[in-house]
Parts: structure tokens; sequence; C-alpha cells
């Protein structure tokens, strides 16, 4: 009987390594609450109110979110993509605790993508961080800049999808495959 089962189990195991996944499409009108576009893996709002970083911080909280957070340059990639270039916003990037450690304020992690602008970071000019078109760069594209937090530009509020992840991942199984197999009992 044993053997019977270990049979069973290995042509089970090696049909279902056969199966072919494919990712699903998922309708983005369904991700983000109203007002927000989904950018990328993120839900984010662009705020035109020029505030200081301790007001726009308040302000993304206010509708559920928080300041916008880079982890990878696939994210900065899709937001350069879908920012307008004339303008600066604030992120929830800041070093006010360490003075030279910056930390995602939304996350509460430690930075560890930081795709300086030219010349930065700037210590000395600040301790929050902007993300801001950086024509003086080879490629030129959306950067951080070192700025005052009382200094006052737009900002930009992320929310985490209505499915409650920042980024969705489904996987279906390809309609077509298959394998069959059949175990003859005693």
């Amino acid at each position: 009987m044993l053997g019977h089962q270990l049979v069973s189990f290995v042509v089970l195991s090696l049909a279902l390594t056969r199966l072919q996944f494919v990712s699903c499409e998922i309708p983005a009108a369904d991700q983000c609450d109203p007002g927000f576009n989904l950018v990328g893996d993120k839900c984010l709002k662009i705020l035109s109110k020029t505030l200081n970083w301790y007001d726009a911080d308040r302000d993304c909280h206010s509708l559920g979110a928080g300041l916008l957070s880079l982890q990878n340059e696939e994210q900065l990639l899709h937001i350069s993509k879908w920012i307008n270039r004339n303008v600066e916003v604030w992120t929830s990037g800041n070093s006010l605790g360490n003075q030279g450690v910056y930390y995602w304020q939304s996350t509460g992690q430690v930075a560890q993508y930081l795709p300086w602008a030219t010349g930065e970071p700037q210590k000395t000019n600040g301790n929050c961080l902007t993300l801001s078109y950086n024509s003086g760069s080879v490629t030129p594209d959306f950067r951080l800049k070192v700025k005052s937090c009382n200094y006052e530009v737009w900002h930009i509020c992320e929310k985490l999808t209505q499915s409650g992840h920042n980024l969705e991942t489904r996987v279906c199984l390809k309609s077509n495959a298959y394998e069959m197999a059949q175990v003859v009992g005693n």
C-alpha cells in the first residue's frame, strides 16, 4: 500500500512540474482608490499644493497614505514616465533621526536605493529628500536632492492597492497546459 502511494505521489509530482504558469493582468481600476493612479506597482497621487515636508507628510496621512518611497530603478522609471518634468516633489526620504542615514518615512526602512542628482547628497542643504528632474546628468531623468524640510514643493502620496499590497502577483495556469496521469489501483 505504501509503495502504491509513493508511485501516485511521484506521478502526480511529475505531472505538476509540467504545468505552465503565466501571469494574469489585473485591471488598474480595481487596484487604486479614487483619485490615485496605478503607476507601476504603486497607487500614487500628486498634489500640487506647495507644502513643507512635515505638512506634506500630514497631508498624505489625511488621505490614508504616506509620502512616496523608492525601492528600485523600475519604480523610478514608472514614476518618471508619469510625472511632469517641471515639478519637484517631496518623497518620504529623510535623515531626521540620524544625519547621513536616509530612511523612507512611509515604510520605516533604511533607504537602500538612493538615485542621487548630480552633486548630491549635500547634507548641509537639509535632511529631507525631493525628487526632481536632473537635466545636468548624462542621461536626464528624475533624481533625489537633499533639501531643508521647510522648503515648499508639491508632493506625491502613495497608498496600498485595494488588495492591501503595493504589488499583487497572481499566478494562473495556462489553459492548454495539462498532463494526464492515471494510476491503476490493486
